[in-house]
């Protein structure tokens, strides 16, 4: 089983590996400001959090609460409100 992984692993290799050993423009910027794409990459998934989280309150709100006590469905953007204010409550 391992010579097996070891033979996936080796083509894949080939398969993906750059033709040439010369620094590719997006590793150049990232040597060169590190920091900067940590930053964009933390915002991104902040971001994506907030989304995730705002679907899956829109889920909840639309199926159990709206079964419980008789409300209305909530929309999108009503959702995203809710997770931001979530966030700022718990942070």
């Amino acid at each position: 089983m391992l010579f097996v992984y070891l033979l996936a692993n080796l083509q894949l290799e080939i398969w993906l590996a750059p033709e040439t050993k010369e620094a590719l423009l997006w590793d150049q910027m990232f040597q060169d400001l590190p920091s900067y794409f940590s930053l964009i990459a933390f915002f991104l998934f902040g971001i994506f959090l907030i989304l995730w989280g705002s679907w899956l309150i829109k889920i909840f709100w639309n199926t159990f609460m709206r079964g419980i006590f008789k409300i209305r469905e909530i929309t999108s953007d009503e959702a995203i409100a809710l997770a931001l204010i979530f966030t700022l409550v718990s942070g």
